[in-house]
């Protein structure tokens, strides 16, 4: 499920708009691995260049988090950016029980975590 800054973001780094792609979700509102790898092919086939791929560890409507190794893969065998938006979910890192979920998040090339999330931090 994409954040709400995604589509403001792309347009910002691009200079205009940006053609973005939803990708299909499981049945525990994950995305797809499967349905990314075809995604991606399909744009490259139609002229398209695919450069970044946005997962998500703990969305603020169901706390879903990504299978974040597979999309990991998927990233790394299309050459594409991986950022994952942990804002959310990022604290749940600091658990030893709950660290098993955010299992790949290791292989982003970048990574948000908002303390004042997770950990109810002030701002500042």
């Amino acid at each position: 499920m994409c954040r709400s800054w995604l589509p403001i973001a792309a347009i910002d780094a691009v200079v205009g708009e940006a053609p973005m792609r939803a990708v299909a979700m499981d049945a525990n509102y994950r995305m797809d691995a499967g349905a990314l790898a075809q995604a991606v092919r399909a744009d490259r086939e139609a002229g398209l260049r695919p450069f970044l791929l946005v997962g998500t560890a703990g969305t603020t409507d169901t706390g879903a988090v990504d299978l974040l190794d597979a999309l990991a893969d998927v990233a790394a065998a299309e050459a594409l950016w991986y950022h994952v938006d942990a804002a959310y979910g990022g604290a749940f890192l600091l658990l030893d029980s709950m660290r098993s979920r955010m299992f790949g998040i290791e292989r982003a090339d970048s990574v948000v975590i908002d303390p004042h999330k997770g950990l109810f931090l002030p701002y500042g």
